[in-house]
């Protein structure tokens, strides 16, 4: 893999309303790698009046018991962040695609 990049295996695929996936967490980048044993996530898209909503859940089972998941905690914002960061990506990219459509 990459830096900055890891595994994925699929475990639920359902075209246009979720996507359910773990991680190969020993494919993590340090130190997520060191403080992570399992790490599930789920993404959904739900129908709203304007449109539609992305919904991130992530379940993460951290090492080294209640350290690893003060280490987690602390780690939460960036996380967090990043998620952040993704969507607004993913939001930027739709809207061109939309606009470049119309015109």
């Amino acid at each position: 893999t990459q830096a900055g990049s890891w595994e994925e295996v699929c475990t639920l695929w359902d075209p246009g309303r979720a996507y359910e996936m773990t991680v190969r967490t020993q494919t993590y980048p340090l130190p997520l790698r060191a403080a992570l044993s399992e790490m599930r996530g789920r993404w959904e898209i739900e129908p709203v009046a304007a449109g539609a909503r992305i919904v991130m859940t992530f379940d993460a089972r951290p090492r080294f018991g209640p350290l690893g998941g003060l280490m987690l905690r602390l780690g939460r914002r960036r996380f967090d962040t990043e998620c952040r960061s993704i969507l607004d990506h993913w939001q930027r990219r739709l809207t061109e695609r939309d606009v470049g459509a119309v015109t």
